[in-house]
């Protein structure tokens, strides 16, 4: 499909790196002496080495080796913590649906995106994972869902305009966000995606004061959609941020390292509209 419907939710699991061992070596003997053409002079006393330039040298290569690890994992939960104003956020989110003036269909098309410029989310997006260029210069859509059966939500996407021209990765960029989730979030991902979506969860995992649900899906129907996803949700403040990656190519990890890239910015662009403003 060139569109997936949009989907909130989302998983995503990278495995740890395996641990690297870090061994120090010192540098060569200075000679006991000096030589010359002329005359065999003997040099000044050999010196005792000092130990602490080596214990200087071991604490660098073990810090750059930290940064390294931490690169590699995309960031550590304690790095990223306090960066998702979560209560805020859903005040906003509401804001936002309360002001949006619904079709019949029970969907309103936003001019702005609530979550953030989409140029803004999908620049960071392309930055962590690599998007293909087809996608970057696709069409954008932006639209409010009414609270009804399933939760109401704000969607914000940019997909391919032919698939076709997708030589990697993922054909399409889902950014949204969940209001007052059900606690039982897997069952309510099911419900959203139907009976034309299957669907296989990765484990969650804890990240930044909530729990990331991961999952792909693939379309076994109309309108049926395929794609993976990674949704953040705070069960106390009842909200949830969600990345999907639609496409046949789209996978897992990515999902979970989109996320992780636009979660701080989507939730502080909801913020702002918790007093508010809107869309």
């Amino acid at each position: 499909m060139t569109s997936p419907p949009p989907p909130r939710h989302q998983p995503a699991y990278q495995a740890p790196p395996a641990g690297l061992d870090v061994a120090a070596a010192g540098g060569p003997p200075l000679p006991p002496w000096q030589t010359s053409s002329t005359s065999l002079t003997p040099g000044p006393a050999p010196q005792k080495s000092s130990a602490v330039p080596k214990i200087i040298g071991g604490i660098v290569v073990v810090a750059i080796l930290v940064v390294a690890i931490i690169i590699v994992r995309g960031g550590s939960d304690s790095n990223n913590s306090g960066a998702v104003n979560a209560k805020a956020a859903h005040a906003g989110l509401r804001t936002v649906l309360q002001g949006a003036t619904f079709d019949e269909s029970g969907t309103d098309d936003l001019r702005v995106c609530p979550l953030g410029d989409l140029d803004d989310l999908y620049d960071a997006v392309d930055k962590a994972i690599g998007l293909d260029p087809a996608v970057g210069e696709g069409i954008d859509e932006r639209s409010a869902r009414e609270e009804g059966d399933l939760p109401g939500f704000v969607s914000c996407q940019r997909y391919a305009k032919d698939e076709s021209k997708v030589d990697k990765g993922a054909t399409s960029v889902f950014f949204q966000a969940v209001l007052d989730p059900p606690g039982d979030y897997e069952g309510y991902i099911r419900d959203f995606a139907g009976d034309a979506t299957d669907i296989t969860f990765d484990d969650s995992v804890r990240f930044t004061g909530g729990t990331v649900h991961m999952f792909c899906a693939t379309a076994s129907g109309d309108p049926g959609f395929t794609g993976c996803d990674a949704d953040w949700v705070d069960s106390t403040a009842k909200i949830a941020l969600n990345v999907f990656l639609g496409g046949d190519n789209a996978k897992p990890t990515d999902a979970f390292v989109a996320l992780k890239a636009v979660l701080a910015i989507m939730s502080k662009n909801l913020a702002k509209l918790a007093s508010g403003g809107g869309s």
